[in-house]
């Protein structure tokens, strides 16, 4: 029995050695989790401003290429809406010389100069190059 107390008590006193290291192991888990923590929400903040960085440069890149898009479209669609007046313009003068020489077969000398000059103008007249879409 006097040998069990003696076993008891070694073993004890090698526990009691151990509670020191043991308490500073726990201080170390606790600091090192509150550590984790932080690291934690500030990598999450930075990850967060990071990509909002980014989505706010895809933005600004997105309004730019719809501006130049649409700068685009108005440029093409002013030179078309152009083009069809000029076109609406020469079908009138075409028109209007086919109808006045049929109605003025017999028409004086300055009638005819001035068929002659819309003639010409008409006969000039070429397909215009459309504007790609």
């Amino acid at each position: 029995m006097e040998e069990d107390k003696e076993t008891i008590q070694l073993a004890v006193n090698n526990t009691k050695e151990k509670i020191p290291k043991m308490r500073d192991f726990i201080d170390s888990v606790k600091f090192t989790t509150e550590s984790l923590g932080k690291k934690g929400e500030d990598l999450d903040d930075e990850v967060n401003d990071t990509f909002d960085q980014v989505v706010a440069m895809i933005e600004e890149r997105r309004t730019c290429l719809l501006s130049q898009l649409h700068s685009r479209i108005s440029s093409k669609r002013e030179k078309l809406d152009s083009q069809q007046k000029d076109l609406e313009d020469n079908l009138a003068d075409a028109v209007t010389v086919c109808e006045t020489y049929k109605t003025n077969e017999n028409a004086t000398s300055t009638k005819i100069l001035v068929l002659g000059e819309a003639l010409k103008r008409n006969s000039n007249w070429k397909s215009p190059v459309l504007v790609e879409t």
